[in-house]
Parts: structure tokens; C-alpha cells; sequence
């Protein structure tokens, strides 16, 4: 059983390479197999995927039964068409991500690992990587596009910011434009994440609930101008919530808010008054008939 890749400094023109089976522990001594197109290292001990960056011209990779839990070091395979990682220790969703940067990935397998347990696993991954054509051995339907479409497309969260932003460090942003970016729903955005948020651009989207944004305690700005907005529910469904009873407030440094050309028709539908800093408000453009 080898345990270490070595010897290949004079192999350039090597097209195809299979050490399956062997007793490997990292991925190393790789780059002058820069005409690699096929690259067999299933059943192994690799935990991490590294040192492949100068495999340019690779479309098949397997590295089934490994105890790979990321998928960080495979970004940089820019021609793989082919992945083949089943029977590993991937658990989080989110490491998908790390895929989306793979413009010609058609085939991925990721069966037998943890991620692939969880409910939304196949829509998640349908979504994420938008050419793939077959997943973990089944055809990709247009019913599964569909099904990830309505699941995923136009929601405000962590992964969709992390993708818009390049980054996930939210720590240190004051100001967020999203306009124009066909939002149509809010998941719930933690506060602590956005300490510092200030302004919040939300303009020419479809979103019609913000109950998501009722954590964003820094808020002294926010526009939801051009939006399907007829009410506040999303802010005052919470008439229990110790946290609400405490404060009895919303937002509390909010200080404008722009709701121009929604569906607003009862302001008392807003309840205004739990917005103790508000100095500026804009209902242009709505249905308004009676101010009372």
C-alpha cells in the first residue's frame, strides 16, 4: 500500500492517474502533472482536499471513501466536469459553495455523506450549482428545478449575502444596498451578526413580509420603496415574546423609513407607534384612503 504520492516530477504528460486503494493521507507532489485530466484517489485516508491548483486541465476527480468533511480545496479545478466525492464526512450545507466557482461540473456524487441526509439536501445543491446535470447518480429534472427554484430563489439570507458580498464577515457593515435584486422573502437575520448595520436598502423587490429584519436593533434607516408591502404582521406577530414585552419597541434607533408605492392601504396596519425614533416617513404612491 503506498502512503505517500512522490516520483511524479517527470511524468508532465501524464493524462490519466489511479491510486485507489492505498493508505494516502494528503494530496501533494501533484503540480508537474500539469496534462492530468483524470485523477483517481478513491479509498484513502485524505482528510483534506489541497495542492491541486495546478491541475488545470482535470475533469475527473474521485475521492470516494476518504474522511473529506470540506470541499474548500476544489474551487480552483476550473475544467472539472466530473466529481466524484461519496462516502466522505461532509455535513454542512454551506460547503456547496465552494463548487459554484466550477463553470463546467455536470456530474456531482456526494452520497453516503452526513449533508446528503438532510431534507432540503438535492433542491439545496440543484440551486446552488446551476448546470449540474446529474446528482449522487440520478438525472436532474426540470420538476427538481422547479422544487429548488420556489425553495431558494429570492431569499434574503446568510448564504445569499455571503455570495452578493464575496465574504462572510458581516461585522463591520454600516451600509447595505439590495435594490433591485428580486427579494421576495426575509429569513430571519441575526443581530449580532449586523452590530453595526445602519442603512438598509431594500428598494424595487417583491417582498411583502419583514418579520426577518426585527433583529436589526442598529437600524436608523431603511427603504422598502417599490415592494408588495400591506401591512406590518411580520414585525407585530410576537404580542408573547418576552423580548417584545420588555421593550415594547421595534428597531429602536430606526429613524426613516421609506415604504413609497407598496400596497399599503390602513396606515394602523403599520403599527407606527412602535417605532419610538421614527422621524421620517415616506408612504407615496400607495392605496391609502384615510389617515386617522
Amino acid at each position: 500500500e503506498i502512503s505517500k504520492i512522490e516520483n511524479f516530477d517527470s511524468n508532465s504528460t501524464l493524462e490519466e492517474l489511479c491510486l485507489q486503494g492505498n493508505h494516502l493521507f494528503q494530496l501533494e507532489n501533484l503540480d508537474n502533472l500539469v496534462n492530468l485530466q483524470r485523477l483517481d484517489l478513491s479509498r484513502n485516508k485524505i482528510s483534506v482536499v489541497e495542492h491541486l491548483s495546478k491541475l488545470t486541465k482535470l475533469t475527473q476527480l474521485s475521492l470516494e471513501d476518504n474522511v473529506i468533511e470540506s470541499l474548500s480545496g476544489i474551487s480552483t479545478l476550473t475544467s472539472l466536469m466530473e466529481l466524484y466525492l461519496g462516502n466522505n464526512r461532509i455535513l454542512d450545507q454551506k460547503e456547496i459553495l465552494h463548487l459554484r466557482q466550477l463553470p463546467r461540473l455536470i456530474i456531482l456524487d456526494l452520497a453516503g455523506n452526513p449533508v446528503a441526509n438532510q431534507n432540503t439536501y438535492r433542491h439545496y445543491v440543484v440551486f446552488r450549482i446551476l448546470k449540474l446535470k446529474v446528482l449522487d447518480g440520478e438525472n436532474i429534472t426540470a420538476e427538481d428545478i422547479e422544487k429548488a427554484k420556489d425553495q431558494y430563489s429570492g431569499r434574503l439570507n446568510s448564504d445569499y449575502l455571503e455570495e452578493k458580498l464575496s465574504h462572510r464577515n458581516f461585522l463591520g457593515i454600516r451600509e447595505l444596498s439590495l435594490a433591485n435584486a428580486k427579494i421576495r422573502e426575509i429569513d430571519s437575520l441575526a443581530g449580532n451578526d449586523f452590530p453595526k448595520l445602519r442603512e438598509l436598502n431594500l428598494d424595487n423587490n417583491l417582498i411583502t413580509n419583514i418579520r426577518g429584519l426585527r433583529h436589526l436593533s442598529s437600524l436608523t434607516c431603511l427603504r422598502l420603496g417599490s415592494n408588495r408591502i400591506e401591512k406590518f404582521e411580520g414585525l407585530c406577530l410576537h404580542l408573547t415574546d418576552p423580548e417584545f414585552l420588555s421593550t415594547n419597541i421595534i428597531l429602536p434607533h430606526l429613524q426613516t423609513l421609506i415604504l413609497s408605492n407598496n400596497h399599503i392601504k390602513d396606515i394602523n396596519q403599520l403599527h407606527l407607534h412602535l417605532f419610538s425614533s421614527l422621524s421620517t416617513l415616506h408612504l407615496d404612491g400607495n392605496e391609502i384612503t384615510k389617515i386617522d
